[in-house]
């Protein structure tokens, strides 16, 4: 099927379904179920009773035996008038013969005297030497021979035909799921090739992803060379102002002075965002819980953990770049943080929490995209270029890992980092 289209794939199975299933009603409508048998007429059952002649090929689910008693079938009922009848004929005493049946579905009620009989019956006669001579007719069978072949027919044919649609399904799901993972893992950083393959529509759709990651990693790469070319080109003009500022009045100067901090700092944070968008850092074997525990005594921020060690690959700068990142945000709009860090299956998790005024639900996310404030909590005296959390996000995806924000319990902010621990034997913490 390779080549054809999801339309001619699912109509051909159907059609041979459709075919099979038309052909196996046929064979079945043509064998038949197996016809009802004729009923035992009496009259002719009685000589066969007396040994007089042998069971006629009419009835070949008649029965001949001799038993020391006489038992009757399952679920029958004497009919002792016409035994006492049959006895009469044969010039035997009543009581030398016994008859007993089976009323079913075509002799409802059961009558007596009868002359034919329908469902199972025993027909018994007393002998000279005491036992009896036994003419017996078993009830027919609710499941033939030709209900299991049958059957069996039908579900072997459905079963083909459903391992068929299987494989149809899988040939188109396949090609999709490998599609959704190429896309899901695509760094605009390092593009990974998308797989052209699969049905015909499938090619389509895979085309049109890869088409539209490659703009948009243009238009990305466009922003970040305009960003970067923008930043590096307002670096000299601010140098050039602090070196003016020098010569104003004090309290005008000082003002300045913090505007032109200000603005140095964003021009910083715009050129290292660009730069993690388009370097591939070298990633090492590092231990974390130390870099985190340094980091903490450095900045003064309380440390809390029951996690000894812990290896991720990464890069020790740029993590250190991220936890500074996420204690001066706790520092200058909450006064404050702390560290935490535990193991949870194969992630570690650090997270630093504060006391602050926290974080609209509805900004949650909003939060980790460049240059965006929360103007109306935040003061400007305290406000950054709103840049930080954009680039410890960034970071904590170079490292496989995530960046998320919570509210804390009892007011405040949690950001939590995740990621992925080196698991040396299940025992690296």
């Amino acid at each position: 099927m390779r080549g054809w289209g999801l339309a001619t794939r699912f109509a051909i199975v159907t059609l041979v379904a459709l075919i099979a299933a038309t052909l196996v009603n046929f064979a079945v409508t043509f064998s038949g179920p197996p016809a009802l048998r004729r009923p035992a007429i009496l009259s002719q059952i009685v000589p066969t009773l007396t040994g007089a002649a042998p069971v006629m090929r009419d009835y070949p689910w008649i029965s001949v035996s001799q038993r020391q008693d006489f038992i009757a079938g399952r679920d029958e009922l004497p009919l002792p008038k016409t035994a006492d009848g049959i006895a009469d004929k044969l010039g035997l005493q009543h009581g030398a013969v016994r008859l007993t049946a089976r009323a079913g579905q075509r002799n409802l009620p059961l009558r007596d005297p009868a002359s034919e009989l329908f469902e199972s019956f025993t027909l018994g006669l007393h002998l000279p030497d005491g036992h009896w001579r036994i003419v017996r007719a078993d009830a027919q069978p609710v499941v033939t021979l030709w209900h299991v072949v049958t059957l069996s027919l039908m579900l072997l044919v459905a079963i083909v035909f459903a391992f068929l649609a299987l494989m149809v399904a899988r040939s188109v799901v396949r090609p999709l799921e490998r599609l959704g993972h190429e896309a899901d893992r695509t760094d605009f950083a390092s593009p990974a090739a998308i797989t052209i393959s699969g049905p015909p529509e499938v090619v389509r759709v895979a085309r049109a992803v890869a088409a539209m990651r490659d703009r948009l990693a243009n238009a990305l790469e466009e922003r970040t060379t305009l960003f970067t070319a923008l930043a590096h080109d307002m670096a000299a003009p601010v140098s050039r102002l602090r070196f003016r500022l020098a010569k104003l009045p004090g309290a005008e100067r000082d003002a300045a002075e913090r505007d032109v901090a200000e603005l140095s700092e964003m021009i910083a944070g715009i050129i290292e965002l660009s730069a993690l968008g388009r370097r591939t850092q070298e990633h090492t074997a590092i231990e974390v819980i130390a870099i985190v525990r340094d980091l903490a005594m450095r900045e003064g921020v309380p440390f809390t953990t029951d996690v000894s060690s812990a290896i991720v690959y990464g890069s020790a700068s740029g993590l250190v770049r991220l936890f500074s990142n996420l204690i001066v945000n706790a520092r200058r709009y909450a006064g404050g943080g702390e560290l935490s860090a535990a193991v949870q299956t194969d992630q570690l998790v650090i997270r630093v929490s504060d006391r602050g005024p926290g974080i609209p639900s509805r900004l949650a996310e909003r939060i980790f995209e460049p240059f965006f404030r929360i103007e109306s909590s935040r003061s400007r005296e305290f406000a950054g270029a709103g840049l930080g959390l954009a680039i410890a996000r960034a970071i904590a995806e170079a490292h496989g890992g995530t960046l998320i924000y919570s509210a804390r319990d009892g007011g405040g902010a949690t950001f939590s980092v995740s990621i992925p621990r080196v698991l040396a034997g299940r025992n690296s913490v």
